[in-house]
C-alpha cells in the first residue's frame, strides 16, 4: 500500500459513506489502505461499513479496508489506534464528517513529485453542512501562511485542516519521540488534539501548501458551533502557552508575542460572534480570556457590546413574535 488513510468515527453512520466514497473515488494511481477506527459507536456504524468490508477486503487491490472497534476513548486515541495498524509510507487523515475532492491526493503527489524533499502537504478547503451543501461562499485560506517552517504562524491560529494533510510516515513518527505520553496524538486532550499534533509537527518538518479547495470540512449548525467554541478556544490558547513554555527557548520564540497573539485570537472571535448575533457566546469568550490571564480593556468593551446586544435582541424577538401572531390572525380572518 502507498497511502494509509486514517478515519476515526464515533456514531458517524450517517456521514461515513460519503467520507469512504470520497477516498475510493480518488484519481491517484496509488494504492490506498483505509483504516477506520470505530470509537465506541452505539449507532448503526458496523452495519453501514459491512458492505465496504466485503468489497474492499483484498490486500492486493487498489483499496483495502481495515475496520477496528474500541471502547469510547476519544478521537485522539482512535487516531493513535489507527496509526498502530497503518503500514503505508504516506499517511492521510479524514474525519467522518469531512470528505475529499477526487483529485485531492493526485494534486498532493504532484507537489511531492516536483520536490522529492517535501514531507507534508496540506490544502485549502471549503465548509459544508450535514447535507453536503456549502456553508461558505468561496474557498477558505487560499493565501494560508503555513508554508515552509511555520511554527510562528501556527501559534497565531489553527490554520491547517487535519483532513487536508498528507505526510510521510517517517516524519510522522518523529512527532512523539520527545513527548511524555509517547503518542502522536495526545489522548488526554479532549479539545483540539489535532492542533496540538500540528504544532508539534511544525517543529520537525516544512509544510507545503496546495491552494485549491480539495478538502470539504463538515461543520455543525451555528448553534452547535457556538456552544463548543469557547471550550475549543480555551484549549487552543492553553496549548499555545504550553508549547511556548516547553519549546520557546529552543525555537527562539517570543513568549510575550505568543501571549499577545493568543489574546488577539480571542478578540477576533468575540468580535465575529457579536457580528453574528451570538452575544452570549461572545461573552463566554471574554470569560475565557479572563481565565487565561489574557484579559485587557478591549474585552470590557466587547463584553459591554455583547450584553447590550442581548438586551436589544429581546424586544426585537418579542416584536417579531407579535407580528407573526397578528399575521396568522389576519390570515384566518381572510379565510
Amino acid at each position: 500500500m502507498d497511502v494509509s488513510v486514517i478515519i476515526p468515527t464515533h456514531n458517524g453512520a450517517a456521514q461515513l459513506p460519503a467520507a469512504l466514497a470520497s477516498v475510493i473515488a480518488q484519481t491517484t494511481s496509488r494504492r490506498l489502505e483505509l483504516v477506520v477506527v470505530d470509537d465506541g459507536s452505539t449507532d448503526t456504524t458496523p452495519a453501514v461499513i459491512e458492505p465496504y468490508l466485503k468489497r474492499y477486503r483484498n490486500p492486493t487491490g487498489k483499496v483495502y479496508l481495515h475496520y477496528l472497534q474500541q471502547e469510547h476513548r476519544g478521537v485522539a486515541a482512535a487516531r493513535n489506534a489507527a496509526l498502530a495498524h497503518a503500514a503505508a509510507p504516506y499517511v492521510a487523515f479524514l474525519d467522518t464528517d469531512d470528505y475529499w475532492d477526487r483529485f485531492k491526493l493526485q494534486r498532493q503527489f504532484t507537489a511531492i513529485r516536483e520536490d522529492p524533499t517535501i514531507e507534508m502537504v496540506h490544502t485549502a478547503f471549503r465548509t459544508i453542512d450535514q447535507q453536503g451543501d456549502f456553508t461558505d461562499t468561496e474557498p477558505q485560506r487560499l493565501d494560508n501562511p503555513c508554508v515552509g517552517w511555520c511554527v510562528e504562524p501556527m501559534l497565531r491560529d489553527h490554520l491547517v485542516v487535519l483532513s487536508s494533510v498528507l505526510i510521510r510516515r517517517e516524519v510522522l513518527d518523529q512527532v512523539p519521540t520527545v513527548e511524555p505520553n509517547g503518542n502522536v496524538f495526545d489522548p488526554h486532550r479532549t479539545h483540539c488534539s489535532d492542533y496540538d499534533f500540528l504544532l508539534r509537527l511544525a517543529k520537525v518538518c516544512r509544510f507545503v501548501y496546495v491552494p485549491e479547495p480539495l478538502t470539504l470540512v463538515g461543520v455543525g449548525t451555528d448553534d452547535d458551533v457556538a456552544v463548543k467554541l469557547p471550550g475549543r478556544l480555551g484549549a487552543l490558547c492553553q496549548m499555545q502557552a504550553d508549547f511556548v513554555a516547553r519549546y520557546g527557548q529552543a525555537l527562539h520564540l517570543d513568549a510575550q508575542r505568543a501571549h499577545d497573539d493568543a489574546r488577539q485570537l480571542l478578540i477576533r472571535h468575540a468580535q465575529a460572534l457579536i457580528d453574528m448575533g451570538k452575544h452570549q457566546t461572545a461573552a463566554q469568550v471574554c470569560d475565557v480570556a479572563q481565565q487565561l490571564d489574557l484579559y485587557d480593556q478591549r474585552f470590557d468593551e466587547l463584553r459591554h457590546r455583547a450584553t447590550k446586544g442581548r438586551w436589544l435582541r429581546r424586544p426585537i424577538t418579542f416584536l417579531r413574535a407579535i407580528g407573526g401572531t397578528l399575521s396568522r390572525l389576519l390570515t384566518k380572518r381572510r379565510d
